[in-house]
């Protein structure tokens, strides 16, 4: 599990809290951890958006992924 910049025991910083911030970052985490895997990935809410950024780690091999978007719909 991945804990995001300002979220969770991560230190807080002034910049980094673009999706694409966390893309990149989760992409560096997998690289190194994970290169040689076959990987799911799974989001709800921000952790979904991340996991639609799955471009940004174009060498890993994915068996799947799995998102969860709660949004409130109001008429």
């Amino acid at each position: 599990m991945i804990d995001h910049l300002g979220h969770g025991q991560s230190a807080r910083g002034h910049e980094g809290y673009r999706v694409v911030d966390y893309a990149r970052a989760t992409a560096g985490f997998l690289r190194k951890e994970l290169a040689d895997q076959t990987l799911t990935m799974m989001g709800h809410s921000l952790g979904a958006m991340v996991a639609l950024s799955r471009p940004s780690v174009p060498w890993a091999r994915f068996a799947a992924t799995a998102l969860r978007v709660h949004a409130e719909l109001k008429s």
